[in-house]
Order: C-alpha cells, then sequence, then structure tokens
C-alpha cells in the first residue's frame, strides 16, 4: 500500500469516528424562538400550555393568539398573579367566552 492509501484510510476512518461520536452525544440545540427556545421545546413536550408560565412564543401558538393577545394574558398574570382557571381569561380585553372556549383543550394552569 502506497502514502495515497493510508491518507484515504485515515480520512474514512476519522469520519466514521466523528459520526459514531456525533451520534452517541444527546442533542445541544433546543428548538423553539430564539433565546426562548428551551421554553418551547419544553412546551411541544406538553400538549397543553400553561397560562402561568407561558411566554408570549407559546402563546402565539395557539389559534387567535396573536403578539397582543399573548401581551395581554402576561400583563394581567403580572398584575393579578397566577390564574386558578382558564376561564378568567375572560377577563382580560379581547377574551370573550366563545374564545376561551376555541383554544380551552390547549391551554392548563
Amino acid at each position: 500500500m502506497n502514502t495515497r492509501s493510508y491518507k484515504f484510510i485515515f480520512i474514512a476512518a476519522c469520519v466514521i469516528a466523528l459520526a459514531v461520536i456525533a451520534l452517541t452525544l444527546p442533542p445541544v440545540f433546543s428548538y423553539g424562538f430564539g433565546s426562548q427556545g428551551e421554553i418551547a421545546h419544553s412546551a411541544a413536550q406538553s400538549d397543553k400550555i400553561n397560562i402561568n408560565t407561558a411566554v408570549a412564543a407559546e402563546l402565539m401558538c395557539l389559534d387567535g393568539i396573536g403578539e397582543v393577545k399573548a401581551q395581554r394574558i402576561i400583563d394581567y398574570r403580572a398584575a393579578n398573579g397566577d390564574f386558578a382557571s382558564v376561564d378568567e381569561l375572560v377577563n382580560i380585553d379581547g377574551f370573550s367566552e366563545k374564545t376561551v372556549d376555541a383554544i380551552r383543550g390547549n391551554l392548563c394552569v
């Protein structure tokens, strides 16, 4: 075998070793929205979004909830403390019983 063959075998062995290492390491990246990725990833593991801990990006994943309504939920929570029930959302401007009923299945406290 010549030097060229040894280089090829060495490179192939390095690629295989790196692949094995990469496949055995735990994931380093969180999936989601920028710095809130870890929170978004944890929400993806659950079926429901907790309105007492959710950030705006999580809330905006709900149908009919945009940036403004998400911020209203967060502001209400900051001013009044944790929600005791999903039904308390009707106390926030822009949330009717119909709106709450439509997203109730995706929320928890």
